[in-house]
């Protein structure tokens, strides 16, 4: 539902809020009801009446907004330009600490790991397992050398 933010997931408040939304439906519902009742029973003219008071009223408030917004100038809105870089070049990245040579073997020996998986049938579906549980660890393996050779 959109007028409730739930900041948790409990079981206790299920419950309850499906309540309110089977209520809150519920008098939607009938409010809807009613007022077809209404217009049902409008005469053929009167319903040609509402329509065109309906059209009037909404195009005419569009077509108000439209020439208070062109006549503004006071109000206009800034573009900005959105760089779409997320991370800094890999050349202007300085890491907080240095990488040593044993993490950095560690790195490679479980790189290579990942790849001595590919070579079997059963070694394949773990490695698969493995990079979908984790998206992005190759990625992450290469930043991790790419730091370590540029120190």
């Amino acid at each position: 539902m959109f007028f409730i933010k739930q900041k948790k997931n409990n079981a206790a408040d299920a419950p309850i809020i499906q309540a309110i939304a089977d209520k809150w439906i519920a008098c939607k519902k009938r409010v809807a009801l009613f007022l077809q009742v209404k217009y049902e029973k409008l005469s053929d003219g009167r319903k040609k009446l509402c329509l065109i008071f309906f059209c009037l009223l909404f195009g005419g408030s569009s077509v108000l907004v439209l020439i208070d917004a062109l006549k503004r100038d006071d109000k206009k809105i800034g573009i900005i330009k959105i760089s779409k870089t997320i991370m800094p070049p890999l050349a202007e990245h300085k890491p907080d600490s240095v990488i040593t040579k044993s993490e950095y073997e560690r790195v490679e020996k479980f790189k290579d790991y990942i790849r001595e998986l590919n070579k079997t049938k059963e070694g394949k579906q773990i490695a698969d397992s493995l990079l979908t549980g984790h998206p992005g660890l190759l990625d992450s393996i290469a930043l991790f050398e790419s730091i370590y050779l540029s120190q």
